[in-house]
């Protein structure tokens, strides 16, 4: 693995343990002015059994800081950037965007996720409802789509499943980082929603335009148990005409799912996406079939242990000019322990079958991951 220098700056703030943490990561207060810092470094070795092997190391960590400033009013406004290193990757600055947030919720400009987390802190995302709580809660995880599993393929077999793991989990384009204008309403009644719009989605390859955005949860709390049901759309713009280059259709993903927390120790969760057949190449006649998936998750929780584990099945249309689907049926079993709160191991064994164009497990094997989190 190659050593980076913002990947060396965010090693040397988190060895400075709690000299540098006495303030609780709020490291500048003047006024009504405030800058907050949030980092981590995951340290993940991986073994990719069976027909396809990759690398078996990854370092990956970001550096997140927020400045607001408080008016009169009782209005925040300021700005959020991330810088990210990981040793498979340039180091880069991420997302970053100007915001303004208060009663009447958060209004986000600039490079973000559609449906973006929250702005401090690593909480489990809001629209997201089948996770793997035992891997790292940012950067790559081992959510079904969390892409820290695949990491350790090599990147025709990783892409291939890439492509398929957030099917019955979220949306499609779920992940995209590009120019957005972002609206997060305040909760109310339990609901949370939120929209955003960008003018050119960051999707690759360039088969999509403008690509929009939408999610609604509904949360209920009682005694020691949570219910959360939502859901999330994508609409993105085709680019082309019937036979061009990197020419696709307009694409419209609906994500559902739900899921239960009992007496703060259990959770279980489900989800489903459906693409229907939208978002294919733009091409005369050739196989066209529905694009969908479902998955299911269970997490445990017991003072510093986290058990649990997904079951996952989705398929596509690979290649509209061959017949069959690409499918992917994929099973997790992991687990973590918290040696205090700036530190977590974590442990993963995933298994996957991969068809290609119906050619059953072109792809098959195990990847067995282990590392350690530190954080702020």
């Amino acid at each position: 693995m190659k050593t980076r220098g913002t990947a060396a700056a965010l090693a040397f703030m988190l060895g400075t343990g709690p000299a540098f943490t006495a303030s609780a990561e709020v490291v500048g207060t003047r006024g009504p002015a405030r800058l907050t810092l949030d980092a981590f470094i995951n340290t993940t070795a991986g073994d990719s059994g069976g027909e396809a092997q990759g690398e078996d190391g990854l370092l990956e960590g970001e550096l997140r800081a927020l400045a607001l400033y408080e008016t009169s009013a009782g209005t925040g406004v300021g700005a959020r950037a991330v810088f990210a290193a990981a040793s498979d990757t340039p180091d880069r600055i991420g997302e970053r965007s100007l915001l303004a947030l208060g009663d009447f919720g958060r209004v986000e400009i600039g490079r973000r996720r559609g449906l973006p987390d929250v702005l401090t802190g690593y909480a489990p995302n809001n629209y997201q409802f089948v996770s793997a709580e035992f891997g790292p809660a940012a950067g790559r995880s081992l959510d079904p789509d969390g892409r820290l599993q695949t990491a350790f393929l090599p990147p025709p077999v990783a892409g291939a499943i890439n492509r398929l793991s957030s099917f019955g989990i979220t949306s499609s384009f779920f992940f995209d980082q590009s120019r957005k204008i972002i609206y997060v309403s305040p909760k109310i009644a339990g609901f949370l929603g939120g929209v955003s719009y960008a003018s050119n989605a960051e999707d690759g390859e360039g088969e999509f335009g403008r690509l929009r955005q939408a999610g609604l949860t509904y949360e209920r709390y009682w005694r020691q148990n949570v219910l959360r049901l939502g859901g999330t759309y994508a609409g993105a713009d085709g680019r082309g005409d019937v036979g061009a280059p990197g020419a696709a259709e307009d694409l419209r993903s609906l994500s559902l799912g739900a899921s239960l927390t009992l007496d703060d120790a259990l959770t279980l969760g489900a989800g489903a996406t459906h693409n229907g057949d939208t978002g294919l190449a733009r091409v005369a006649g050739g196989d066209r079939s529905d694009a969908r998936g479902y998955a299911f998750s269970v997490n445990y929780n017991t003072g510093p242990w986290t058990v649990g584990g997904f079951a996952q099945t989705a398929r596509h249309e690979g290649d509209v000019m061959q017949p069959g689907d690409d499918r992917l049926r994929a099973l997790e079993l992991g687990l973590s322990y918290r040696s205090d709160t700036r530190v977590r191991y974590y442990a993963a064994v995933y298994v996957y079958e991969l068809d290609e164009e119906g050619v059953k497990n072109a792809f098959d094997g195990t990847i067995v991951t282990a590392g350690v989190r530190l954080t702020l």
